[in-house]
């Protein structure tokens, strides 16, 4: 099978991500480039990847379902006050039951429908996403016989990057709008 994680084994795919994984590569005739957090992929995939990625956390495999109740039970028998824990263990039974819905309701494992967000084709419009369109982008990296493994490691790895890169920018916007108020404070201050 093709890999995605550059190492000496993988001579057919080159140039290679901070991440150690290619950052273009070839399936069914069809190049793909892997967009990072720095490269972006849209508002709309954006929003689409935040909704994806709670439910590829909460994947509806075996064992993530008996972590996920681990995890539940520990947000229950936390020292936090009750109305936290009552708000912690809701998001997360929803979250568990979106991820084991979508599960059964998906051809394929929901990791790679989340690759498909930021694994683009050439010439593809960022501003668009469908389930039928990333169908078939699945169907060409099964033709080519990359290995599966590599895009549920993409998909782990992915999410946070993109979800930090969104913290950073909230969080500048956020020291700015501080700023702009201490100097409108100072301003009022020397009116005064």
């Amino acid at each position: 099978m093709k890999r995605l994680i550059v190492s000496n084994d993988t001579p057919e795919i080159s140039g290679k991500k901070g991440n150690g994984f290619v950052s273009e590569f070839i399936a069914n005739g069809n190049k793909y480039t892997i967009r990072s957090a720095d490269d972006g992929i849209g508002i709309m995939r954006f929003s689409q990847l935040q909704k994806m990625g709670s439910v590829v956390g909460y994947d509806a495999t075996f064992d993530n379902q008996f972590k996920n109740w681990g995890e539940l039970e520990n947000i229950i028998l936390s020292d936090e006050p009750i109305s936290s824990i009552k708000k912690k263990s809701l998001l997360h039974i929803s979250a568990v039951r979106d991820g084991l819905l979508e599960a059964t309701k998906s051809k394929y494992q929901y990791a790679f429908y989340l690759c498909t967000l930021f694994i683009v084709r050439e010439g593809e419009d960022l501003s668009t996403w469908s389930n039928s369109e990333a169908e078939a982008k699945i169907n060409d990296w099964n033709i080519e016989q990359i290995h599966e493994q590599d895009f549920l490691s993409l998909a782990l790895v992915t999410i946070p990057n993109f979800l930090n890169a969104y913290k950073l920018v909230n969080q500048g916007m956020k020291d700015v709008q501080m700023k702009k108020k201490q100097v409108a404070g100072i301003m009022d201050e020397n009116a005064s």
